[in-house]
């Protein structure tokens, strides 16, 4: 965008000296230099926010990466190109969608472990069998311990069944069924917001993409609408007024195209995310 309001002052500026010429040579009148030079500071100005911005941006980048504010001010202070994505990502089979994202895959554990513990209140309806045995020997003096008429074998069968405390283990099983449910729901309406997540990011990063074909065209439109106007302008066949409506419009169509090609950039992020992105190798760049 710097770069972009950089080229468009340039612009204007010479467009500045331009008019002063002529209104010396009484060409033009001392309102159109006066509109030349209020585009110019317009133009100025955007471009001090930008650099506030961008100040700010490296600061926050810098505090994310644990470090000063001022740690990347020298890595990221030149200006680069916008990093131009892929046309689309790996989008895979959408069952891998479920493995992939960290909050289905919660949702899924979550409903798990609540059915296991459905499981674990119902278990407690059941009745209980045991079987206590005992072997060993027994003999009145102590050498005879280990003859074969001293041993000894009990076993004793037992029965429980908590039908005492049968209300109480029906509202502890109502409880997890209850929570079981919860994770049920809970989990169908993740995958279904996943769903509409990758369908939203693909649809919007699809139709960024064709804005930005559009835009392209509107660039080339305008460039040569505001070369022609600056022939007409030098030939004083149309005033002012009208080369710098051509001018301005130019200037924010070069700037809309600008912004484009950020939008799709941060959409393909976006688009990466909702589909779980982080999955695939990644190689640290040197």
């Amino acid at each position: 965008q710097l770069i972009s309001v950089e080229n468009n002052l340039q612009a204007q500026r010479t467009s500045v000296e331009l008019v002063q010429t002529r209104v010396s040579a009484g060409l033009d009148s001392e309102l159109d230099l006066a509109r030349a030079q209020a585009l110019e500071g317009e133009i100025e100005a955007e471009t001090k926010l930008l650099l506030a911005a961008i100040d700010s941006n490296i600061h926050q980048l810098g505090a994310l990466t644990g470090n000063v504010p001022l740690a990347l001010k020298e890595r990221l202070q030149e200006p680069t190109l916008i990093p131009q994505a892929q046309a689309w990502p790996a989008l895979g089979v959408p069952g891998e969608l479920l493995r992939r994202r960290p909050d289905l895959v919660i949702a899924e554990r979550t409903l798990a472990a609540d059915t296991a513990k459905y499981g674990v209140a119902a278990a407690q309806f059941y009745p209980r069998f045991s079987l206590d045995g005992a072997i060993g020997y027994r003999a009145q003096l102590a050498g005879d311990w280990f003859d074969s008429g001293s041993e000894f074998y009990s076993v004793t069968p037992g029965f429980s069944w908590p039908i005492l405390t049968w209300r109480r283990l029906v509202d502890r099983l109502e409880a997890a069924d209850a929570r079981t449910r919860v994770s049920l729901y809970s989990y169908q309406q993740s995958i279904l917001n996943a769903l509409a997540e990758v369908e939203d990011a693909l649809s919007l990063y699809n139709y960024l993409q064709q804005r930005q074909e559009v835009l392209r065209r509107s660039v080339a439109a305008n460039e040569r609408a505001a070369e022609l106007a600056n022939q007409q302008y030098q030939a004083g066949l149309i005033d002012f007024l009208d080369k710098l409506i051509t001018d301005s419009n130019l200037f924010r169509a070069r700037r809309g195209f600008v912004l484009s090609q950020g939008e799709i950039a941060r959409q393909y992020v976006t688009l990466c995310k909702a589909l779980g992105g982080g999955w695939e190798e990644y190689d640290e760049p040197k």
